[in-house]
């Protein structure tokens, strides 16, 4: 689940592939692997969870994106409302 929302979250920044995190959900579902969750907390619950990730540093958040096939970016310090978004993307 949280490769879709760093897929999401890279095509946000403009990072990643377009159409990357549908890809990414259809290799999942393909893998019969699930793509959404009830009961997810309220994103900025997950967020806050985030922030006690090893990949913080000095109290700013850094996430791992897919850029493209077997290829990846370190974003620091990303915007929070598109990290939101990218996991509210999970919900069913």
């Amino acid at each position: 689940l949280g490769l879709i929302a760093a897929a999401d979250l890279g095509e946000s920044l403009g990072r990643s592939e377009r159409g990357l995190a549908e890809a990414v959900e259809r290799a999942l579902v393909r893998a019969g692997l699930p793509t959404r969750v009830a009961g997810l907390p309220p994103s900025a619950a997950v967020i806050e969870r985030m922030l006690d990730d090893k990949k913080v540093l000095g109290g700013r958040l850094r996430v791992i994106v897919p850029t493209r096939a077997r290829r990846a970016a370190v974003i620091e310090g990303p915007d929070r409302g598109l990290v939101a978004r990218a996991i509210d993307r999970l919900r069913v």
